[in-house]
Parts: structure tokens; C-alpha cells; sequence
């Protein structure tokens, strides 16, 4: 893959890419329990809050991109990927400043809104199952979609998590929470720098 292919800001893919990437990046590191030991818990809260600030602006700019399709399902899922981000900047603004128990406090990091997350997995999967038909056999751009609605599959899996945490404290749904919001943030990384190396706009 060429260096014109990796450098493209004149693209909006590009853009959109760079945004999701530096996102991910926060919701990698900050369930992390090691970083938030290392920056403080309230830290760790403002990288989760920053992370979701940039899959917003990543979101918008697809939606931009949308607006172009001919296709009525894909001016579909930019609007509902755009009602996630916006659900996960409510949903960790409000942990920053929000007063926790001992339990929450334990939990170190915020994980996926369940709203946000279902409106992330039906804008992956609708995208991944247009991209299918479109692209015929599939293999073309694949492990974009893949890697994208893994991500999905994960955040959600964190929300169910999150739900026993706040019931019950447990560390072991502690843990799986944590670990399955790193996980969905490793998927997303590698669709975004997936995405910035298509070098033009997708469709």
C-alpha cells in the first residue's frame, strides 16, 4: 500500500478513519486497569470522554458521506452510528460528574451506554451486510466490515456486563466488562486504520 494511500486528507474516509482511530485508542487504554492506576480514575474518565468526542466528529463526517449515497440503507446506518457516539458522550460526561459508590468507584472506567452500543451493532451490521451484497464475493473491504462489527459485538457484550456490575459489584463481571471494552476499541483500531488506507472515500 502506497504512502499516497496511507496520507490522504483530502479524503473524508481518511478523515473519518483518523478520528475512529485516535477514539479507539481511548477506550483502548482506559479500561485498563494499570492506566487508570497510573493517571488516577478521574483521568481515565475524561480519556473515555474525549474518546467518545471523537468517534462523534468520526460519525459526523461519515454521515456527510451518506448524504451522497444513492442507496436509502446506507443513508441508514451513519444517522444511527451518530446516535450511539452521541449516547456514549452523554453516558461519560455524566460519569465524570456524578458522585459514585465504593462499587462503581471499583469499577475504574465507564463501559458502553446498552442504547449506544445497540445503535453501534445495527449500524456495523447493516453496513457489513450492504458492503456483502455490493461487493459480490465479499472480500474486498471484508475485514473492514468484520472488524467493525466485531468491535460492535463487543461493546455490547460490555453493556451486558456493565448491567451485573452495577447490580451486583462483582469483580468478575468487573473484569469481563473491562476487557470486552478494550477488546471492541482493538477491533475498532484496526477497522479505522483500515479505513484511512483505502485512501478515498468509500462507495
Amino acid at each position: 500500500m502506497t504512502a499516497s494511500r496511507w496520507w490522504a486528507p483530502g479524503q473524508a474516509s481518511w478523515w473519518a478513519g483518523g478520528l475512529f482511530a485516535a477514539g479507539s485508542v481511548c477506550f483502548l487504554l482506559g479500561p485498563l486497569r494499570w492506566f487508570a492506576d497510573l493517571v488516577g480514575n478521574s483521568a481515565a474518565g475524561v480519556v473515555l470522554f474525549c474518546g467518545s468526542l471523537l468517534f462523534t466528529a468520526a460519525a459526523l463526517v461519515q454521515l456527510g458521506q451518506s448524504l451522497r449515497e444513492r442507496r436509502p440503507v446506507m443513508r441508514l446506518w451513519a444517522p444511527i452510528q451518530l446516535a450511539g457516539a452521541v449516547l456514549f458522550n452523554v453516558d461519560t460526561f455524566v460519569q465524570l460528574q456524578a458522585r459514585l459508590s465504593a462499587a462503581e468507584e471499583v469499577r475504574l472506567v465507564w463501559t458502553p451506554d446498552a442504547v449506544g452500543c445497540a445503535c453501534f451493532l445495527v449500524a456495523s451490521a447493516v453496513a457489513f451486510a450492504e458492503a456483502r451484497e455490493r461487493r459480490g464475493d465479499g472480500r474486498r473491504g471484508s475485514g473492514l466490515g468484520v472488524l467493525d462489527l466485531a468491535g460492535s459485538i463487543a461493546f455490547a457484550g460490555a453493556a451486558v456486563a456493565t448491567l451485573a456490575v452495577s447490580s451486583s459489584g462483582a469483580e468478575l463481571d468487573l473484569g469481563v466488562a473491562n476487557a470486552l471494552t478494550s477488546l471492541g476499541a482493538a477491533c475498532f483500531l484496526g477497522a479505522a486504520v483500515l479505513l484511512m488506507g483505502e485512501g478515498r472515500a468509500p462507495g
